[in-house]
């Protein structure tokens, strides 16, 4: 199947958890933590169609980026 093309069809605010670090002089992780930061979803349909018989067909896809 080869994508023709794509279409963002919904996006939603959310969040991703990150684990973030804490370094001494030394480059030592003397803490760490998890924090949740913003995040963008988005859903596309992907359209396809197969390079020998023509065949079409639509494909949700979920992405989802920080903010």
């Amino acid at each position: 199947m080869k994508n023709q093309y794509k279409e963002c069809i919904d996006e939603k605010q959310s969040h991703v958890t990150k684990t973030r670090e804490q370094r001494n002089s030394r480059g030592e992780v003397i803490s760490t933590w998890k924090e949740a930061v913003p995040a963008t979803v988005y859903t596309y349909h992907v359209h396809r169609q197969c390079k020998h018989c023509g065949y079409k067909d639509i494909v949700v896809k979920t992405k989802k980026k920080e903010n």
